[in-house]
């Protein structure tokens, strides 16, 4: 027989719940929740990913809490959460079924999940056309004693993605953006 490691887990999981009943019935007919709080910090990247694989294939509700860009980047942009401190409050931010059109979440897909994926933990976008403005913009905030990353704020080229899906983006999980252009349309 082959080793099916999605079986495993999942038969682990089922165990682990009947074990953890304290006498109560159990129906069959809802579905789990399985709650998982920064599991990147017991896993290596490519270990988590293969873990997350794995997750993947079992039939149950999934809350994970992460700081992986890599993680970020493994699942659809509609089942991301992006919560908020806002004074004694949190908001939540998600982007809707149907808030995008195909071709946003195409560039969006390419532009920010898989070669950006950690600005989508930032307070602030700095959004500007090209990689010259990134240097310059970092160099400046060194000069000044600012860290960006360390005050939530990363500059993200639009050139090639366009401006519009990047904004629309931003407004849908509530990241503040600034566009700094030099006047081309």
């Amino acid at each position: 027989p082959t080793f099916n490691k999605t079986k495993l887990l999942a038969s682990l999981l089922a165990g682990q719940v009947s074990q953890t009943t304290d006498g109560r019935r159990i129906n069959w007919a809802g579905s789990p929740i399985l709650i998982l709080e920064d599991i990147e910090s017991r896993f290596h990247p490519s270990l988590l990913l293969s873990f997350w694989g794995v997750l993947e294939g079992i039939g149950m509700q999934k809350i994970v809490t992460t700081n992986s860009g890599d993680l970020l980047s493994a699942l659809p942009l509609a089942a991301i959460r992006r919560l908020q401190r806002a004074y004694y409050d949190t908001l939540c931010y998600k982007i809707g079924e149907n808030s995008l059109s195909k071709d946003d979440l195409r560039r969006i897909a390419f532009h920010i999940r898989l070669n950006r994926p950690m600005t989508l933990f930032a307070r602030c976008w700095l959004l500007v056309e090209g990689e010259t403005e990134i240097w310059i913009l970092s160099e400046a905030a060194a000069l000044l004693g600012i860290s960006l990353q360390c005050e939530g704020i990363r500059p993200v080229e639009f050139a090639q993605c366009g401006l519009q899906p990047l904004i629309r983006l931003a407004k849908r999980l509530g990241i503040h953006y600034f566009v700094l252009t030099d006047g081309d349309e």
